[in-house]
């Protein structure tokens, strides 16, 4: 509780002022957009390095994250409804993506291998779903969508390990940005139990490809 008897979450409102002009469906159209943005131009410069001119391309691709992150967080702070922005969710993303932030750092720094980079993002996305997945439940909604999208990117963990070069950049991709795209484009709506097959599928189809030419 804050001084006067302001809790702290209405201070933290009252200090961030936001629009509300960007529902949570647009938020979540968002993250998709900058998640294929993000992944793609990881996977170019993976498979195409001489891109990156005299750059390592591992830092060039963490430069090109830097200003989509940015959007996302000035979105979700500026102009989402609070009922998005203090949404439970993000108490689970925000810690696994700064973690995940912190080992590319050191990835880039030679201090861990080379493979952290996709490890640490894929155990954020599994931490972040299923952080999402808890919140949602709790509130008595349909939250497989996002038992799904953990399971996928555990699968990234797991099957990650067995192929080489961009495919572990393509499925964290793909298993990043389907679960978004589904929710944000109504599709979960109207699939409804089957919505959760929809990045199931996706990354299974990615993996199968990838483990066949492997």
């Amino acid at each position: 509780m804050a001084s006067g008897g302001t809790p702290r979450s209405e201070r933290l409102r009252q200090a961030i002022p936001t629009t509300g002009s960007v529902p949570g469906r647009g938020f979540l159209g968002l993250g998709a957009a900058v998640g294929a943005m993000g992944w793609g131009v990881t996977a170019v410069l993976t498979v195409r390095p001489g891109v990156a001119g005299p750059l390592d391309p591992a830092l060039l691709a963490t430069v090109a994250w830097v200003p989509l992150v940015a959007l996302m967080i000035g979105v979700g702070l500026l102009a989402t409804p609070d009922a998005v922005r203090f949404a439970r969710p993000f108490g689970s993303w925000a810690p696994a993506n700064g973690l995940a932030s912190v080992a590319t750092v050191a990835a880039l720094s030679g201090w861990l291998p080379p493979q952290t980079y996709w490890v640490a993002w894929a155990l954020a996305g599994a931490t972040g779903y299923l952080g999402t997945w808890l919140a949602v439940r709790r509130t008595g909604r349909d939250g497989r969508l996002w038992l799904a999208a953990a399971a996928c990117e555990t699968a990234v963990l797991v099957g990650g390990v067995t192929v080489a070069g961009v495919w572990p950049v393509l499925l964290l991709g793909t298993a990043h940005v389907v679960p978004l795209t589904v929710a944000a484009s109504g599709l979960q709506r109207r699939l409804g139990s089957g919505a959760p097959l929809v990045p199931v599928i996706a990354t299974g189809l990615v993996l199968a490809v990838a483990m066949g030419g492997a």
